[in-house]
């Protein structure tokens, strides 16, 4: 009964994003907005002083920053840059959802990808796993609230993933941002269907076809210089 009341009015929203370049890396967003309620709650439980794994995330190469918005809300941003096939290692060394779960487990490498001549489609359909688990599993977790209150942090946690690659959306079942990236709010005890399919140039391939075109339009000009009719002048004698 304590504990319900020491939650209510507690809200924290988090956001993780990938940001694929074309370069085969990847930029990964960790964006923690905690109400002071629940900051102030999550630090008093703390047994390490550090119950958003900030301080751990810096030594495992991560830049931190925390700021207070102008609504009083404690505010990190965790990002790192990575080679695509080290994503899963460096979520594996991120803080996890504030303490109130896992990290979520995603590889936009995992992506199955069909080539064609200009453009190239690739399809990304997963289900990530609950980041809080089954509540009965929750003293597993690095909870800041401590495991009796991990049945009720999903109705004061908000989740969300985003994904930015380069190329075309042609279909999602999530919700496009303003930035082109795509959101899912994030079932925190159930798994979540993320569908994303994305359309690129091929751009070897483009550049193939527009140096072939150049070069049929650079013979088509020689040609027609060849074959134009001779201009005889008034006192030229046709041979």
């Amino acid at each position: 009964m304590v504990t319900t009341l020491l939650l209510t009015g507690c809200h924290a929203d988090i956001t993780y994003r990938l940001d694929v370049h074309s370069n085969n890396t990847v930029t990964v967003a960790i964006r923690e907005k905690l109400d002071d309620q629940f900051y102030n709650m999550a630090v008093s439980q703390s047994k390490d002083g550090d119950p958003f794994g900030a301080e751990a995330a810096k030594k495992a190469g991560w830049e931190v920053s925390k700021s207070v918005n102008d609504d009083g809300d404690h505010v990190n941003l965790l990002t790192r840059t990575v080679p695509l096939d080290s994503l899963k290692e460096a979520l594996s060394t991120g803080p996890s959802a504030n303490g109130v779960g896992a990290p979520i487990a995603i590889d936009p490498s995992s992506m199955t990808r069909t080539v064609g001549f200009l453009t190239d489609r690739s399809v990304l359909h997963v289900a990530i796993p609950a980041p809080m688990g089954k509540p009965e599993t929750a003293s597993t977790t690095r909870n800041p609230l401590g495991a009796s209150a991990s049945a009720m942090v999903s109705s004061i946690v908000s989740m969300h993933f985003e994904l930015k690659t380069p190329g075309k959306v042609l279909d999602t079942n999530g919700d496009t941002t303003s930035d082109g990236a795509v959101r899912w709010n994030l079932n925190l005890q159930g798994p979540t269907d993320v569908q994303y399919t994305v359309e690129t140039t091929d751009l070897p391939h483009a550049i193939l076809l527009a140096t072939i075109l150049l070069a049929v339009i650079v013979l088509g000009i020689v040609v027609m210089r060849h074959r134009k009719p001779k201009t005889l002048t008034l006192y030229e004698t046709p041979s």
